[in-house]
């Protein structure tokens, strides 16, 4: 008995001698990692996770923004921004903490890291779920459903600035060559105001008859029993929320493409004018700074911002961190203006004939020209008029977003929203006219396409004008695509889902062909006078009048409107409007093509 214990105990003494030797055989096969090479894979790993993290923070302070923005009013762009945010949410909270990049770590540092992803998880989905289930759908409906029937939740005075600021644009810097386009004379500037103001005048009106429209399609007043104050045919159950929309409703839907093919040539053309610009202010910002050489032209500012800045942020999602640019544009404008103003009333101007400080710094084709005395003056009713026409409908090209303006005005009666259309288009020309003033009696019958190029490089004044322009412009130019390609997109497929394939597709196609055009063309006075004349003449005075007419029409068939003398008065006048628009799209856009490639045939 006691011989077979001491055998066991000697096998079972052998055996672990063998496990031992054979672990330490293994080991000695597969040698132990370096200190390097720990090293060199926890300052990988540290870095990982400090990405990660920091995308994290990002993704909830955006979060949060968006919680305390939409808890004061929900709209539904807005809700549509939110359900896209979400998604990146849910995809980021699935895909980046799906594997830990710690996982090649001992055991206790993968549990550690893994218990920290899955609290971050949870923290995410957390916040989610809570944004999510914070109004409940049907509560959401009867909120958006009141906003409709009493309007949205912007005074008078918001809404007339926001209104401004949409007219205000890049654009307005072409106008004083529109004068130079007719003559050298600064007698021309008095009839060249007269005609901002008509024009504005007359924008004003089809701006605020499509109000009018809308008014007509939008729910009665709850007080009203049942009844519109201004129209007594029937209502629909919402008010319009586009202008496409509107066209349907009037017109019909097999007709609505032509509403989405206009939006789509204008935003192309307006992103066609902005990459000019671009390379005009960065190639003058340059010189400033003191390059020379290939890096001082043009072509390599405009291929530089094109890459560097203007494809990244227009291949972005969310384009809700862009919003400052908008005021700094506004801001940079109110700067040019106080500038042009300096540069032309202050005495002993750097520009002044003939002995002004800048002048000798300008090519010649810069240098201010003016009529000398004696000489016979221009006619201001010649074709080159119709050249400033077409800039100045440019400058009041905000049509397509009037139901949007009727939706969200505070109260939106007729009498509050013909207060906003008076203020927001009146203001609109009297900035006009004061730059394009302060422009063309500086430099006369020299004025650029763009009136910023006439300005020295060594001016500092200019050269802070110049930034506070290309900031705007790269901060507004994704807004401005967006609108494009939605267009397109719209236009192309009916309104179905597109996929993320596609929209990078046509964001690389269309902006490779806008910067090729971009590099060709050096007027953007051409192109803004080009995109007034043809888009323009449909958008302010063309489609306007159709729907009206339209409008009137029916409803004097079905006998819900009274035939009155004011009212056919009103409907010859949109005929008119009708005519003038086709005339100045042919003969707008002819004559700026002409003035442009083939000036000596005017």
């Amino acid at each position: 008995m006691m011989n077979n214990i001491a055998t066991t105990k000697k096998e079972r003494c052998h055996k672990s001698m063998q496990r031992q030797s054979s672990m330490m055989a293994s080991s000695t096969s597969t040698p132990p990692p370096s200190k390097t090479t720990w090293f060199t894979t926890l300052v990988g790993t540290v870095l990982i996770q400090m990405m990660v993290m920091k995308q994290v923070i990002l993704v909830e302070a955006f979060s949060s923004a968006v919680i305390s923005s939409s808890s004061t009013r929900r709209t539904p762009c807005m809700s549509t921004a939110t359900k896209s945010h979400h998604r990146f949410l849910r995809s980021y909270s699935s895909s980046s903490h799906s594997s830990s990049p710690l996982q090649f770590f001992p055991n206790k540092m993968h549990e550690k890291h893994t218990k920290k992803s899955t609290t971050t998880t949870i923290t995410h989905a957390s916040i989610t779920s809570s944004f999510d289930d914070s109004i409940p759908p049907k509560e959401e409906e009867e909120e958006l459903a009141a906003q409709k029937i009493n309007g949205g939740s912007m005074g008078v005075r918001k809404s007339t600035f926001n209104l401004m600021k949409g007219c205000l644009g890049s654009g307005l810097l072409a106008l004083p060559s529109g004068i130079a386009r007719i003559g050298n004379d600064p007698s021309l500037i008095l009839p060249s105001s007269v005609l901002i103001l008509v024009t504005g005048l007359i924008s004003a009106y089809t701006f605020f008859l499509i109000g009018r429209l809308c008014r007509h399609h939008s729910p009665p007043p709850p007080n009203n029993g049942g009844k519109d104050v201004q129209h007594s045919s029937p209502i629909t159950s919402s008010p319009p929320s586009s202008l496409g929309d509107l066209w349907t409703r009037e017109i019909g839907s097999k007709s609505s493409w032509v509403v989405s093919l206009s939006c789509c040539l204008t935003t192309a053309g307006v992103a066609l004018a902005y990459s000019i610009i671009l390379g005009d202010m960065l190639s003058n910002l340059a010189v400033t700074l003191g390059a020379s050489g290939v890096l001082a032209t043009r072509q390599v500012s405009i291929l530089a911002a094109s890459l560097l800045a203007v494809y990244p942020l227009c291949s972005v999602q969310s384009l809700a961190f862009l919003s400052p640019f908008s005021a700094a544009g506004v801001c940079g404008l109110i700067v040019t203006c106080a500038f042009m103003g300096a540069r032309l009333l202050l005495p002993n101007s750097p520009y002044a004939l003939p002995t002004g400080a800048f002048l000798c710094t300008l090519s010649p084709h810069l240098r201010p020209i003016f009529k000398s005395q004696g000489a016979p003056s221009p006619s201001f009713l010649s074709p080159p008029t119709l050249v400033l026409t077409s800039m100045a409908a440019t400058g009041y090209l905000v049509h397509f977003t009037a139901p949007e303006f009727y939706n969200e005005l505070k109260d939106n009666t007729l009498t509050r929203f013909g207060k906003l259309t008076s203020c927001g288009f009146l203001g609109t020309a009297i900035i006009s006219i004061v730059m394009m003033s302060f422009g063309y009696l500086t430099f006369g019958g020299s004025c650029a396409g763009m009136i910023l190029n006439n300005y020295s490089t060594q001016d500092v004044g200019a050269a802070v004008c110049r930034f506070f322009t290309a900031f705007s412009l790269i901060g507004t130019y994704p807004f401005m695509f967006g609108g494009l390609r939605s267009a397109f997109f719209q236009l192309a497929y009916d309104g179905k889902k597109v996929s993320e394939k596609t929209r990078r597709n046509f964001t690389r196609m269309t902006l490779t062909g806008i910067t090729c055009l971009a590099l060709v063309l050096k007027d953007a006075g051409f192109v803004v006078s080009l995109i007034g004349a043809l888009m323009g003449s449909a958008i302010i005075y063309i489609f306007p009048s159709m729907l009206f007419l339209k409008n009137t029409n029916r409803r004097m068939e079905d006998g819900t409107l009274a035939k009155s003398v004011l009212l056919n008065f009103e409907r010859i006048f949109n005929k008119c409007l009708i005519g003038f628009g086709l005339a100045l799209a042919l003969l707008g856009g002819g004559v700026s093509v002409i003035s442009t490639f083939f000036p000596h045939m005017l």
